[in-house]
Parts: structure tokens; C-alpha cells; sequence
């Protein structure tokens, strides 16, 4: 199946807050103003891929500092500008082994290297970290994730 990317919409987030509700048990689906908040952080960053009309995928990511966000939960823009985050990466089934995953994600390590961030983060669902691996993220040592994120696992990769 064939998909464009975009840099994604506010009229977008309904379809991204349905992706994501479809792609994840309840424990990790959010609020419709949480995603809204990390989309108003990464209105240049946040990015879907299109087929036949319609939203079939999304990543979000935006600068950020320090530890990942707390998820569930509303973000406000950082003091600084660390690093780019990517907080979430979903692909429908319909896209998925059609390169949009990886579309996405190499257009936004684009960006984070026309930004001059050195590096970007992620927090990866325990079942994905070897496609985050495979794609030059590794796991963070020596940190620990905030509350809430169950056995997932922080990444990064350098830019």
C-alpha cells in the first residue's frame, strides 16, 4: 500500500489519538490533550504518513530535557532543548512492512540534525527495541524511566 508523509495537523490528532488507542493495551493509551500537547511542542517535528486520504500513521517527537515526560499526561515546553524525543511511533496495520515506520522516523532524524540536536531518545515498548536497534538506537544505561512506564526501555541515538 502506498502512503506520503506530512507534518501532521491539528486536525490530525483525532485519527493519531485512534491509532493509538487501536495500537496499545489501555494502560498505555493517552488523553487526546496529552498527544495534543506534545504535538503544540513539535508542530515542525510531528509527522504522519497519508494513504488514500487518511491518517494510517504517526510520529510524534519534539525537543526536550532531561527525563523522558511522564505519559497520561499533559507536557509543557522544557527550560532547555536537550535532545529531540520521539514519544511515539505508530503505524496502522494496513502501512506496516511498507517502509512508512521507517519513513517517518528517518524524517525526523533529519530534522534533529538540521536543528543541531546531537542526539534523540525514545522509550521503546519492550517487544520493539530490536527495531529501534536496528535503526542505530541503543539502550540507555544507568537510568531509570519515570512511573508508568512499565518494562519498557530508554533508547538514544547520536545524530
Amino acid at each position: 500500500m502506498s502512503f506520503q508523509t506530512r507534518p501532521m495537523r491539528a486536525e490530525d490528532l483525532p485519527a493519531v489519538h485512534s491509532l493509538q488507542c487501536d495500537a496499545y493495551s489501555a494502560s498505555y493509551q493517552e488523553p487526546l490533550d496529552a498527544l495534543n500537547s506534545h504535538f503544540e511542542l513539535g508542530r515542525s517535528t510531528c509527522l504522519v504518513a497519508v494513504s488514500r486520504g487518511c491518517v494510517a500513521g504517526y510520529l510524534l517527537a519534539h525537543p526536550w530535557s532531561g527525563l523522558p515526560p511522564l505519559l497520561h499526561q499533559p507536557v509543557r515546553h522544557p527550560t532547555q532543548n536537550e535532545y529531540m524525543f520521539i514519544h511515539d511511533l505508530v503505524v496502522a496495520p494496513a502501512l506496516q512492512r511498507s517502509g512508512a515506520a521507517v519513513s517517518l522516523l528517518s524524517a525526523v532524524l533529519k530534522i534533529a540534525e538540521r536543528d543541531l540536536f546531537s542526539f534523540v531518545r525514545l522509550v521503546s515498548l519492550a517487544t520493539a527495541v530490536s527495531f529501534w536497534q536496528k535503526r542505530g538506537f541503543s539502550p540507555a544505561k544507568d537510568e531509570v524511566l519515570p512511573a508508568g512506564y512499565g518494562d519498557a526501555v530508554l533508547m538514544y541515538r547520536e545524530i
